[in-house]
């Protein structure tokens, strides 16, 4: 997975852990955690767009919102 993934994403991951340690285990298969990484990735776009729109200086509309996720 490092090798594949920004240091953000990365920084994003052990967050989570740091978090949620029961939210990881090592009982996944490798195809589990392949599809599993790819849905993480695009949680992980989303949340680095909001947190953009939330963080600029612009009005920020339900609409803005939903197009981003």
């Amino acid at each position: 997975m490092k090798s594949l993934s920004s240091p953000e994403l990365m920084k994003f991951v052990n967050k989570a852990y740091e978090a949620r340690p029961s939210l990881f285990s090592d009982a996944v298969s490798a195809e589990d955690s392949r599809e599993l990484f790819d849905d993480l990735q695009v949680v992980f776009s989303a949340w680095k767009r909001l947190r953009r729109l939330r963080e600029s200086n612009e009005k920020i509309s339900e609409a803005d919102f939903v197009a981003n996720v």
